[in-house]
């Protein structure tokens, strides 16, 4: 609700006889209803907006964004709105005292999680998009292949990739934010996951490996392990090769959560040499993508070599 007339559409809607009790007891009428559009001046967009005269200052309901499919996240310093579903960031504000401001807010007709009525259908909807969902959102392929087979009958075949069902009921998790941090100099960041056990052995016995990624230059360092408690060792020693020939010192450190990275001699050692430990969050390995990409590619490197070369199946 806002007392600024500038700040409205032009299309305003009259609204039954409606009065806001105030904190002293006093009682204000609402005029009309409409929406905020954005304007040279104000980045704010809000629909079902009140129009009220004689108040002070502009309000905004929170249990109102919570229940059209957003999350308000305060901080000592000031708040960000969100999309619930996907992420996306609505708006933001700062603190002022002991007021939160509202610098921008831009809210969509209908939030991810609400918007259902993309789900159904019309009468405009096509013949091939109708048998799509009467047959259990099946994939385009399959359904083309029924339509050539003649088994639906005389219908056009055409395209239902904008399915929203199908987006969020087959999709296993929402698209990870892309980071927008980038080192700077090498060494800045170093990206490590430790892999195995392999069920083959190597000449030397070893069954893990432990891979160190540096984010500025991708270069990578492997270093072959028996047991997954030789990492601390294995650390060390890569640590004072950075130093030796490099004359350079590992700044962050991020890895997983596994335990080899919890050790209490690994955690006192990384900052009485000035690294920052970071690790990623419980079953996130978006988190730690540069190491698991890595991981990727060696493996499949790893056995196209080994396919090419003819060497027997049990490896």
């Amino acid at each position: 609700m806002t007392p600024d007339l500038s700040l409205l559409s032009h299309s305003i809607s009259p609204v039954p006889p409606i009065s806001i009790a105030t904190a002293n007891g006093s009682h204000m009428h609402i005029v009309s209803a409409c929406s905020i559009f954005p304007t040279a001046s104000s980045s704010l967009s809000l629909p079902n907006v009140f129009y009220v005269p004689h108040l002070s200052l502009s309000l905004v309901l929170i249990s109102q964004l919570f229940d059209s499919g957003f999350d308000v996240l305060f901080s000592s310093s000031g708040y960000v709105m969100q999309d619930r579903v996907s992420k996306k960031q609505i708006g933001i504000g700062r603190r002022v005292g002991d007021l939160y401001v509202l610098e921008s807010l831009h809210v969509p007709k209908e939030s991810t999680s609400t918007a259902l009525s993309s789900f159904s259908l019309d009468e405009k909807s096509s013949s091939f998009y109708l048998s799509h969902s009467r047959l259990g959102h099946l994939s385009s392929e399959r359904l083309k292949l029924l339509v050539q087979s003649g088994f639906l009958g005389n219908i056009s075949i055409s395209d239902i990739f904008e399915c929203s069902g199908c987006k969020l009921a087959k999709m296993s998790a929402l698209p990870f934010n892309k980071s927008t941090l980038f080192s700077t100099s090498p060494f800045q960041v170093v990206h490590t996951d430790l892999w195995g056990p392999s069920s083959i052995a190597t000449k030397g016995g070893s069954v893990y490996y432990v891979s160190f990624v540096d984010d500025y230059s991708r270069y990578t360092w492997v270093y072959l392990l028996t047991h997954k408690s030789d990492f601390y060792q294995v650390y060390r020693t890569f640590h004072m090769m950075i130093q030796t020939q490099f004359s350079a010192t590992i700044k962050i450190l991020r890895c997983d959560l596994g335990g080899e990275y919890s050790l209490t001699e690994f955690i006192d050692f990384l900052p009485t040499h000035g690294t920052v430990h970071q690790s990623s969050c419980t079953d996130t390995p978006s988190q730690n993508g540069h190491a698991e990409r890595k991981h990727r590619h060696l493996l499949n490197t790893a056995r196209s070599l080994l396919l090419s070369s003819y060497v027997p199946s049990v490896f």
